[in-house]
């Protein structure tokens, strides 16, 4: 269905598709990480959505966006296999490890266990900076679940 986009706010964006608003979670306005959606949405905005929950009891429509175009994740495991060595960039770092983006919307986690034990002693974020771009291995593919786990090479 196509819509309009009536409000953009942190968690998302408003759509109203003819005479009924729905939501469209900012995790599911794209594939890919990014701040705020009017990086990707502008207001008054037609847009292309598909009804991803309807609760008739709270009167609410979940939309999507990203559901609409493939999803890069599918790509990326048809020309990669675990014990791949790839380049990927820092784009989050947890207490419990580093996210990597290895192309626009597929990101895998480098858990600190895999990090080597003689820098044990340091926080992630003293590790590795936002950014960094490093060459890992990859430890598993999880398709399922859409995850990728990253060993250092």
């Amino acid at each position: 269905m196509q819509g309009i986009v009536t409000g953009l706010m942190d968690y998302g964006a408003f759509v109203r598709v003819g005479p009924i608003s729905g939501l469209v979670s900012k995790t599911d306005i794209a594939w890919g990480r990014f701040e705020h959606p009017e990086e990707k949405l502008r207001l008054r905005q037609k847009v292309d959505v598909i009804v991803l929950k309807v609760n008739e009891d709270k009167q609410e429509l979940s939309l999507g966006i990203k559901h609409l175009l493939p999803n890069p994740f599918d790509s990326f495991v048809l020309k990669h296999k675990e014990g791949d060595v790839i380049a990927a960039s820092v784009v989050d770092i947890k207490p419990y490890g580093v996210f990597f983006e290895i192309i626009k919307g597929v990101e895998g986690l480098l858990h600190v266990s895999e990090i080597p034990q003689s820098e044990s002693n340091k926080t992630t974020e003293e590790l590795f900076k936002m950014e960094d771009t490093l060459e890992l291995k990859i430890l598993s593919i999880d398709q399922e679940k859409k995850r990728i786990a990253f060993t250092m090479t």
